[in-house]
């Protein structure tokens, strides 16, 4: 691995990196604390990219993964990085016309939860965390 971009310390303050994998977080080399540019990706001479739309990847640039080929570099597209806000998830659940009869939806029952955290990916433990503190608060804690 050459490197990570735009990660810097623990991660994001809003969704920091889960203690356990903190360790082996701290030994991948930190190219940028940006995001990254075309003369970094090009010097770096990666196999391949592993980014999204608007984390990364530019449409209208070289940023893209028909651009970044010109330069020998493959690109893996991240594709649920535009995944809509927790908001316009809610908003959708509340009118669209079968989801707003769920018994859920009409009574508020609705848990928040991160794409990573229901991806393969080390916040699952979280969003198991999560789910079994919405579910039980008595006996896990409440969810906050």
């Amino acid at each position: 691995m050459a490197g990570d971009f735009g990660v810097t310390g623990d991660g994001p303050a809003s969704h920091p990196v889960p203690a356990p994998y903190l360790t082996a977080f701290h030994q991948v080399r930190e190219v940028s604390p940006g995001y990254f540019t075309l003369e970094t990706l090009v010097g770096l001479h990666p196999d391949f990219l592993f980014a999204g739309w608007n984390y990364g990847l530019q449409a209208g640039t070289s940023l893209t993964p028909a651009g970044l080929a010109r330069f020998g570099i493959k690109t893996l597209v991240l594709s649920r990085s535009c995944a809509p806000t927790w908001q316009q998830k809610e908003k959708f659940l509340r009118s669209d016309s079968v989801t707003r009869q769920l018994p859920a939806v009409r009574s508020g029952r609705i848990l928040p939860l991160s794409y990573d955290e229901l991806t393969p990916s080390p916040r699952n433990a979280q969003a198991v965390a999560a789910i079994a503190r919405w579910l039980h608060p008595k006996v896990f804690g409440k969810s906050g």
